[in-house]
């Protein structure tokens, strides 16, 4: 701890605290730390933080300049995804990861139905023990229309995610799409919805898609939707 407070005295806008063992006390004593205000982006990965510790963050009012909130592979269930949904500390936050947590149905819903997420433009909810009711929930979110990288490893993404997505018109900013690892298996998703999200007129700002194992579109599973809209003939609308 006595390294992290020579960092923070020093002025650093991000502060790296993953892998640390911090636990709910550890957290609590730096937030009470002027200093803190400063931070843009707080890296607490894969530590052994509980919903109490994000109950602390929801409400600490050092907090205001934070656009950047890393909570992967921690302790956490709904609660925590509903602490985060509701708080109104946090105005600044652009990237929210919090993948690698048992948030399940109800914490993704609950951020879903946030608005919070409207300033969002990058969030990873990966490995969070979600069904298709709260994969359908996200991505029929009315708050993500800033949102331009979604990470999805492990949700159970099938032909019907791919039609929703597709057919909304929520996610007009979206650029990558990663929803490898898929909780379905390696046939859940088809070429044919691969051809569908590069053809899809609602995603135009759409370039980079991954998904395992890897498809005739794409090379090691990340495929270029730039180039075969280029190569299909199905360039994006206002290009």
């Amino acid at each position: 701890m006595e390294l992290v407070l020579q960092v923070l005295q020093g002025g650093a806008a991000r502060l790296d605290l993953s892998r640390r063992g911090l636990t709910d006390d550890d957290l609590a004593a730096l937030l009470e730390r002027p200093e803190i205000a400063r931070v843009g982006e707080l890296d607490l990965g894969d530590n052994d933080l509980t919903d109490a510790a994000v109950a602390r963050l929801a409400r600490c009012e050092r907090l205001l300049e934070l656009t950047s909130l890393d909570l992967w592979a921690n302790d956490l269930t709904p609660v925590a995804a509903r602490l985060l949904a509701e708080s109104p500390r946090l105005p600044r936050l652009r990237a929210l990861t919090v993948g690698r947590n048992a948030l399940g149905d109800e914490g993704v819903a609950a951020l879903a139905g946030s608005a919070g997420l409207d300033t969002l433009e990058s969030l990873d909810l990966s490995h969070s023990e979600v069904t298709a009711v709260g994969r359908d929930a996200l991505l029929r979110s009315p708050h993500v229309g800033r949102v331009r990288a979604l990470v999805v490893r492990g949700w159970p993404f099938d032909a019907s995610a791919v039609a929703a997505l597709t057919s909304s018109r929520a996610w007009p900013a979206l650029e990558e799409l990663d929803f490898s690892d898929n909780d379905l298996g390696p046939d859940a998703i088809t070429d044919d919805d691969v051809e569908a999200l590069i053809r899809a007129e609602r995603l135009p700002r759409l370039r980079r898609v991954v998904v395992l194992p890897p498809r005739i579109w794409g090379s090691a599973g990340e495929v270029d939707v730039a180039e075969w809209r280029a190569r299909l003939g199905a360039t994006s609308p206002g290009t």
